[in-house]
């Protein structure tokens, strides 16, 4: 709806401007005199009066004989300028009208204006999620290097607060609560997060916490990284193909519709002129 306001007043102060413009085409300024300015203003507004039928019985010709006749001093140069004021002017004001389909225009901008926030927050949510996949992928090989070390699971929280980025702030408050209850504090860390390895990884300290050691519960974490690893590499091949083959698509497209705007396109239109022509005159020839 706004939108359609917007288009409205708009339009209207369109028209007004090409009404009240009475200044010529050249970027040279021209001496006119008070007299041939209000002469200007008087045959603008008659000529603005005109129907289109009288507008069109005008040839340049004639047009410029009226110039001539309605402002003093003229010289051709500048009559033909008058000339070409005019018909803009005419033109353009005339063609500044309201159309029925601004209703379609308005609705589709509405559309797009409303996709547009879940749009910016789902490609924000992917690239999120690359962040936190790429972040998650460095924890675990700071992790690998801490289990060859006899360091405990708090340490090693501290250690993975200094590395993360995407999930420094929730392991921040794991490593504050730790001391109280820690495995309350790694359950609210692993609940924090959608990622699938970093479960995994939080699974893992949890099991070290009481029971075993940092290298006995990631014994299997390097194994586990190459496969990770490895499907990531396969998925986003997946993703660089079609993608290419989407730009190759999109590369193609303006080449194909200009032969088609070109060449089939007005060659069909003209087949289904001449068809309709035939069946004219058959018709005619029926009759």
């Amino acid at each position: 709806m706004f939108a359609f306001i917007v288009l409205l007043f708009g339009t209207i102060s369109v028209r007004d401007n090409f009404y009240n413009n009475y200044n010529t085409l050249s970027f040279i300024p021209s001496n006119v005199t008070e007299t041939q300015y209000n002469q200007t203003i008087r045959m603008d507004n008659d000529f603005m009066a005109l129907t289109r039928e009288e507008y069109d019985s005008y040839d340049d010709e004639a047009l410029l004989q009226y110039c001539k006749g309605r402002i003093t001093g003229l010289t051709d140069s500048d009559a033909s300028e008058q000339v070409k004021r005019l018909r803009i002017k005419y033109e353009g004001y005339h063609a500044a009208t309201y159309h029925w389909w601004w209703w379609i225009v308005c609705y589709i901008a509405a559309c797009i204006g409303w996709r547009i926030p879940e749009f910016s927050l789902n490609t924000r949510k992917k690239l999120v999620h690359y962040e936190a996949t790429n972040d998650v992928s460095q924890l675990q090989t700071m992790m690998i290097v801490l289990s060859e070390t006899k360091m405990d699971v708090y340490k090693a929280i501290c250690w993975l607060e200094k590395q993360a980025a995407v999930h420094k702030a929730a392991i921040r408050r794991c490593h504050y609560s730790y001391i109280a209850n820690p495995i309350k504090a790694l359950d609210e860390l692993e609940a924090s997060s959608p990622i699938n390895d970093f479960k995994r990884l939080l699974r893992k300290l949890k099991a070290s916490v009481y029971t075993l050691s940092l290298n006995e519960a990631f014994s299997d974490m390097a194994l586990d990284k190459a496969q990770t690893l490895t499907i990531t590499e396969m998925l986003r091949t997946e993703e660089l193909e079609l993608r290419k083959n989407s730009a190759k698509l999109i590369a193609v497209a303006p080449a194909a519709l200009a032969l088609i705007g070109c060449f089939i396109g007005p060659v069909l239109i003209l087949g289904v002129i001449e068809m309709m022509d035939t069946l004219n005159n058959l018709n005619g020839f029926g009759m």
